[in-house]
């Protein structure tokens, strides 16, 4: 099973490329909980509601891969609300830290913020989008995972995630 996340700041494209990479491969996705979990609700979160966000991202993930498709795409993942966590209330629960350790993707693409800001209720950082991308970068690398930067609009970002995904399987799949 080829295992891919897809994730990085607000408004970076994330939802757009995971459903594109979806129907192209014809495989299953996984939506962002958190945007499922906000719904029916006002956007004002706690702290709290992350770690509940966390268990249902993560359980809906144990259930998709217990289905046990050839490959799979996840709209984000516990790195996203790590840095959320962090970077708005200053710390994060065990939850997200035990599970961002158990995370085994084959590949995570990180999504550059060079798409225009699409406002909506759910979002509020549309001026530090760069900031927090480089708190992505900063925490991939401590964590030694696979991951790619992926940039650019439409067909084009497309592409580049396909032909990344294409070398999952290479050898020379490395950090570069």
């Amino acid at each position: 099973m080829t295992k891919i996340a897809i994730t990085g700041p607000e408004s970076s494209g994330k939802t757009t490329l995971t459903e594109a990479l979806a129907e192209y491969y014809q495989m299953p996705f996984r939506p962002d909980e958190s945007r499922l979990f906000f719904e029916d609700r006002h956007p004002q979160y706690e702290y709290d509601d992350l770690e509940k966000i966390a268990k249902r991202q993560w359980e809906n993930e144990q259930l998709l891969i217990s289905q046990n498709p050839k490959m799979f795409f996840t709209d984000t993942e516990m790195t996203s609300l790590k840095i959320w966590s962090k970077y708005r209330f200053g710390k994060v629960c065990d939850f997200i830290i035990d599970k961002q350790a158990e995370q085994n993707y084959d590949l995570i693409l990180l999504s550059y913020p060079d798409t225009l800001w699409e406002p909506d209720v759910l979002r509020d950082n549309e001026y530090t989008r760069e900031e927090l991308f480089k708190l992505y970068l900063k925490e991939f690398e401590l964590i030694e995972c696979h991951f790619k930067i992926v940039h650019g609009i439409g067909a084009r970002r497309l592409e580049l995630a396909k032909g990344l995904i294409e070398r999952i399987s290479t050898e020379d799949f490395t950090n570069d």
